[in-house]
């Protein structure tokens, strides 16, 4: 082996180490703090809350998606949603 890639590799880590220094003062700047608090708060400002799986099947046995007779979900899946949501309702009160 040549003793240049012994120099690459050196030179490879120093850079590295640079960005890595670079980037970790750089997040810790104290004119970044009020944007990283804000973006810190974003997922408890989420007020969506996903419906339930019964919510999503239809009681005709299609989906909630418009296809008829649950096509997009796999026979077995389908099956389930054509029983109706009292069937999941069952399931989760199982629980």
């Amino acid at each position: 082996m040549s003793p240049i890639w012994g120099h690459v590799a050196g030179i490879v880590t120093v850079v590295l180490m640079l960005a890595f220094v670079g980037i970790w003062v750089w997040a810790w700047l104290p004119q970044h703090k009020r944007d990283f608090d804000a973006l810190a708060e974003l997922p408890m400002e989420d007020e969506d809350i996903p419906p339930k799986r019964a919510e999503l099947a239809s009681p005709e046995g299609g989906s909630a998606l418009g296809r008829p007779g649950g096509a997009d979900l796999s026979p077995e899946l389908a099956e389930l949603a054509s029983q109706g949501p009292s069937l999941l309702a069952r399931q989760e009160d199982a629980r």
